[in-house]
């Protein structure tokens, strides 16, 4: 377990924080390469301790953006630093320590050089877990003056509150996407439970029962939230008519959407919406033939979001051949195509009105949202009340009534 954790508490609500030795070194690494850029564009590496840097240039698409200095402290601890610049003048620093090969902590600065923000990742001992790695628990947020402004929950327990009881006889849907925050009671009320009340959702990127809303964005250090924005959506178009089985996606695993696909049907699912996709066939091989071998679940599928014909450039899954599987996209206020959102007169179904659509966001505040990711919501809680009004319809009886009612 990496020891993390050092927190006192001060005057006022906030808590400042100590730096360890490997996190203070990140720090005056940033002020030894900000002194020199002061008197001087062109800088040298710092020497951090008694180490000096491997050199390395940063390029993107071609083009040298910047130098990154690498330090190797002992076996365990690395420290990266990344002097990111335009037109010759540095723009950005970003520092980055790891021990054992497991990020812990970030800093980056403006181009003034003044430190902007922090970021210090909290992981929860393997052992603890019964988990083959360390697993991060949570993202602490710093100021530029050490000072905590918040800590966002990465994977933590459900909390759940009493199972809710239902007048209605709902319909089970499922929604693969980033997770949802369970933690929210609006979100609670929907969730599907077993009968000592724990979630039947599923979280196929760490392999356990807990799909909390989170998907890194290209670093741990930030994560996106989206699950939850698409889930409430969902279940306000329902009314109380569904309960859903959350699931976040299995990442770049996705080979396990066929035991995905597995685990919805044993739960009794009809329905599965998945606001997702991207640009690789081979990455849903696996969907394909799992949703063909469940013919009797519909798929509802997101066109995306790139703004082009995917007849021409392909999504996936939207652009696979399935009977069951319906894709849908986003339309404007005069019924046509919404403005960033992808279309194809072959592989898009549907378009449903999904632009500025109120949802939660991750923390249960109001917002609004657009795209196709919602038209998946709206038509998820559309097929689900054509199936309570008609239970005993498969997935193409399900798109034989949905084909009746846009005609």
């Amino acid at each position: 377990m990496i020891s993390i954790l050092h927190l006192a508490t001060v005057a006022g609500a906030q808590a400042e924080v100590r730096f360890s030795a490997s996190e203070q070194r990140a720090l005056d690494a940033i002020k030894a390469v900000c002194a020199d850029i002061s008197v001087s564009v062109v800088f040298n590496a710092p020497v951090v301790g008694k180490e000096s840097a491997v050199v390395s240039r940063i390029e993107r698409r071609g083009v040298v953006v910047g130098e990154r200095f690498l330090y190797r402290f002992g076996e365990l601890d690395t420290l990266r630093l990344d002097v990111l610049g335009r037109a010759g003048q540095p723009s950005r620093l970003v520092a980055e320590t790891r021990t054992n090969e497991l990020p812990y902590f970030f800093v980056g600065t403006d181009n003034n050089c003044e430190v902007q923000e922090i970021r210090r990742l909290v992981y929860v001992d393997a052992a603890d877990e019964q988990q083959s790695v360390a697993r991060i628990s949570a993202i602490q947020r710093l100021d530029g003056n050490g000072r905590l402004i918040s800590v966002e929950e990465i994977n933590p327990p459900s909390s759940l509150l009493s199972v809710p009881v239902r007048d209605k006889n709902p319909v089970r849907v499922a929604l693969v996407d980033s997770g949802v925050n369970y933690l929210l009671p609006q979100i609670q009320a929907g969730l599907a439970r077993d009968h000592r009340g724990r979630l039947l959702g599923y979280d196929f990127w760490d392999m356990d029962r807990l799909p909390f809303d989170a998907q890194e964005a290209g670093s741990p250090f930030f994560v996106r939230r989206h699950g939850t924005q698409t889930a409430s959506l969902l279940l306000r178009e329902s009314e109380g008519d569904v309960e859903l089985v959350s699931y976040r996606y299995p990442g770049s695993n996705l080979a396990r959407m066929a035991a995905l696909v597995a685990h919805a049907d044993g739960l009794g699912v009809r329905i599965v919406g998945l606001p997702l996709g991207s640009g690789r066939l081979t990455d849903w091989i696996t969907f394909e033939a799992a949703a063909a071998a469940h013919p009797h679940i519909l798929f509802v599928v997101s066109a995306g979001n790139g703004g082009r014909d995917i007849d021409q450039d392909p999504v996936y899954p939207a652009a696979l051949e399935l009977d069951n599987m319906v894709v849908v996209s986003s339309a404007d206020d005069f019924a046509g195509v919404a403005e960033r959102v992808n279309w194809g007169a072959r592989s898009v179904d549907y378009l449903l009105p999904a632009e500025r659509q109120p949802v939660l966001d991750y923390g249960g505040g109001q917002r609004i949202a657009s795209g196709s990711s919602y038209a998946v919501s709206r038509m998820v809680a559309m097929a689900a009340d054509l199936l309570r009004r008609h239970p005993a319809s498969d997935a193409a009886d399900l798109v034989a009534i949905i084909d009746r009612r846009v005609d």
